[in-house]
């Protein structure tokens, strides 16, 4: 693997035996790897029910399904695929794959015959099952093998067919409701903002109304590797999957072999892999959502069979006003929640969060989660499970715990979920400290050869940097709710970026800080960090609108808690509110007008539209207002010169010290460069 600056990944050449030795021969390292992923891809859970997926619900067989692929299909299939990515067993690249679209597409024709005869024969390709694995770094020793992540590089040829499987499947599934709403893992149209936004804005929900949050967040050990195949099968039977579908998906994995390849181009021997899902192809995603699909849908009917578990759910409706006619309600208006929908869990693939308003009701849950899961062949990891008391406003914070078939997780009160770090007070603090971090780790890795390097193309080092570095420091910047202090730290961080980007820092004489205005200018940069949070939360707003009636986050943004009690006193400013502000800031309305903005954003065109000619309204003032405030202090700087000589003390006799008067003026030059800026804030107009 090698990075932007030519160089290679780390991996450690030296690895570790079963026995604890290490190998340094290298003859013998790819076959301690072959031997370790063996191991872990035919190994199957000693908890696994073969019959678990009887008490999954039985959907009607879709026979659509069964369709031989259209040259259409194969077309577009070919299309979609991903440029630059490494090559498979066949060492054919994609590259030449969409070649077949080029001229009249006669080899478009002749592979379209080759996938159609796979389709009816099922006779595979071997090279279209085999994989080659790479080991990537992720933590740890160096030398164990379980600190690695295997990548698995398949044929691109045998994508394709697969990819018309994925999109018919997915096509199948997503209308008629067989993956929860829950779920935002590998899925069209959904991403990792949906459940970011959805746990950020459950916090502000139930802030409001005074009731506590405690959330479980979960963690599979070897998740996708952990699939038993024959389970599987069951499962989509069970789902109304076709028998020559379910053939197809079939023949790629059964006599499936791997070998693993090192860093220094060495192979190893190959083996058979038996237990686990293809990673690596585009079909590995969605099966594992219909998977981890059943497993949920067994462990929500045991939900249901405890009364105490399904009270103590969060339940997110519709809230509307009402105005009592009995008693001492009558005539008083109140607000309540109608057509509430319980919300127990958010998911990514793998990565859930389970959520409850009790810690008994939670304990109960994960107990039933752990044991299904078992019975899946999945099992939950004790050391990466961790528990998190969300409380309100007001509250103290009690400890509290959560064991679940023997096993017990230690309570937290941060957790990074989907790169995104969760506080439990609510606050984004931690979060912009941990983005800024990382910002700072992704700009050092490139700083030598190219963002600190004078004889660099500017232009294409500000590229660079927005692309790689503010975009690592903005992610998941739509479900933020940010304080004035929080823009100020990120318009801070992104200056300093800057200023060493153009050179600024190395400059000789140039003893002063150069401003966030002028640095913008000099970089050719149109937006500050400010400028871009807000308007990706608006768009995000109009796309949120923009969903089903049923999607989780709508649900969200609209909805509101059933029970608990209001808070009493001054609200906390939440994501609604913060968009109320992004409206008047960019000049799109008051943020009392919902109705206007929420009817705007369902067209996407008009809705971006005017978020664009907002942020450029937003620009140009703040270009104004640094302006103008460059002029105030150009003013007092000159201000406080003349009075600095007027106050200068008599000049002594030689050998007597001046004794009185104020600090020396800065050097003419400084002065100089800030009376250049000032002069070139006031006469830059923003494009």
């Amino acid at each position: 693997m090698i990075d932007v600056e030519g160089k290679r990944s780390f991996t450690s050449q030296n690895i570790k035996d079963e026995n604890g030795k290490v190998l340094r021969d290298p003859t013998f390292i790819p076959q301690r790897w072959a031997r370790w992923f063996h191991k872990l891809l035919n190994t199957k859970s000693p908890t696994i029910d073969l019959h678990a997926a009887d008490k999954v619900k039985q959907w009607p067989t879709y026979v659509p399904l069964d369709d031989i692929p259209s040259l259409l299909e194969v077309e577009e299939a070919v299309r979609e695929m991903a440029n630059r990515k490494a090559v498979g067993p066949d060492d054919l690249p994609a590259e030449l794959i969409k070649l077949f679209l080029d001229g009249d597409q006669g080899l478009l024709r002749e592979f379209h015959a080759i996938v159609v005869d796979v389709w009816q024969t099922g006779d595979v390709p071997q090279q279209w099952k085999d994989a080659i694995i790479k080991v990537l770094f992720r933590e740890g020793d160096t030398m164990e093998c379980g600190n690695y992540r295997g990548i698995p590089l398949v044929a691109h040829a045998g994508k394709v067919l697969l990819k018309v499987v994925a999109t018919r499947l997915s096509h199948y599934c997503e209308p008629d409701g067989i993956l929860p709403e829950e779920q935002s893992g590998s899925r069209p149209h959904w991403s990792t903002l949906d459940m970011l936004f959805a746990i950020r804005h459950l916090h502000e929900l139930t802030r409001k109304k005074s009731t506590a949050v405690f959330a479980c967040f979960v963690d599979l050990t070897k998740a996708y590797d952990s699939v038993d195949r024959d389970l599987l099968w069951d499962v989509l039977r069970r789902f109304g999957v076709p028998p020559k579908m379910l053939a197809v998906i079939r023949h790629f994995h059964e006599g499936m072999r791997a070998r693993v390849r090192t860093d220094d181009g060495q192979y190893s021997e190959w083996f058979d892999v038996g237990q686990g899902l293809r990673q690596g192809c585009n079909l590995a995603p969605l099966l594992f959502n219909l998977f981890f699909a059943a497993m949920l849908m067994v462990a929500v009917a045991e939900f249901d069979k405890d009364p105490n578990v399904t009270a103590n759910m969060i339940k997110i409706g519709t809230q509307v006003e009402y105005t009592g006619n009995k008693g001492r309600s009558a005539g008083k208006k109140t607000t309540v929640v109608i057509d509430a929908e319980a919300l127990w869990a958010m998911l990514y693939a793998d990565d859930a969060a389970i959520v409850s308003r009790s810690p008994e009701s939670l304990e109960k849950m994960m107990s039933v989660i752990v044991r299904v899961a078992g019975l899946f062949g999945l099992m939950v990891s004790e050391p990466k499970t961790e528990i998190m008391c969300m409380l309100p406003k007001g509250i103290e914070e009690h400890p509290f715990t959560v064991s679940a078939a023997g096993q017990t997780y230690k309570q937290t009160d941060r957790f990074v979920y989907l790169g995104r770090t969760i506080s439990a007070d609510g606050k984004a603090d931690r979060e912009i400290t941990s983005r800024s971090c990382r910002a700072w780790k992704c700009y050092r890795r490139n700083s030598a050869s190219m963002y600190d390097r004078r004889r660099a193309d500017r232009q294409l080092k500000i590229r660079l940097l927005q692309a790689e570095v503010v975009e690592t420091l903005l992610y998941g910047c739509a479900s933020w709710s940010l304080t004035t202090e929080h823009y100020a730290k990120l318009n801070e961080t992104h200056r300093q970026f800057l200023t060493r980007c153009i050179g600024w820092s190395k400059r000789k004489r140039s003893d002063r800080p150069l401003s966030y205005a002028q640095a913008l200018i000099q970089a050719g940069c149109e937006e500050t960090i400010e400028a871009t949070v807000r308007k990706r939360r608006l768009c995000f707003a109009g796309f949120v609108m923009r969903m089903e009636d049923n999607r989780l986050p709508k649900r969200m943004l609209l909805g509101a808690m059933a029970g608990g009690v209001g808070y009493r006193g001054g609200q906390e400013s939440d994501w609604v509110s913060r968009l109320g502000e992004d409206l008047v800031a960019f000049n799109m309305g008051d943020e009392k007008e919902g109705a206007k903005w929420k009817e705007c954003a369902k067209d996407p065109e008009v809705w971006y539209n005017k978020v664009e000619d907002g942020a450029a309204w937003f620009m140009r003032k703040w270009h104004r207002q640094e302006a103008e405030a460059s002029a105030r202090r150009q003013r007092a700087r000159e201000a406080e010169a003349e009075s600095t000589v007027i106050s200068r003390p008599k000049r002594k006799r030689a050998g007597e010290a001046a004794v009185g008067g104020k600090k020396g003026r800065p050097s003419t030059a400084v002065e100089a460069s800030r009376a250049a800026e000032a002069a070139h804030l006031a006469n830059y107009v923003p494009g």
